[in-house]
């Protein structure tokens, strides 16, 4: 296969599968975790972000242009 033939292959994807082509789970565990530890030294209380949650913020933060 080819470069040009995995582009090809690759046309009728979601952004979801385009998505997890790129960004592995565990990151996003980790991203979870690490969220969690942050708001608990910051405040002293858990922000109790979930992995799926953290991959809906970043979908959002992709998706929205930014605003000067």
């Amino acid at each position: 296969m080819t470069p040009g033939d995995a582009a090809l292959s690759r046309g009728d994807w979601s952004p979801l599968q385009y998505f997890q082509q790129y960004i592995e789970e565990l990151l996003i565990q980790d991203l979870s975790v690490f969220t969690k530890q942050r708001t608990v030294q910051g405040s002293g209380c858990s922000l109790n972000a979930t992995p799926d949650e953290i991959k809906t913020f970043l979908g959002i933060s992709v998706y929205m242009p930014k605003q000067e």
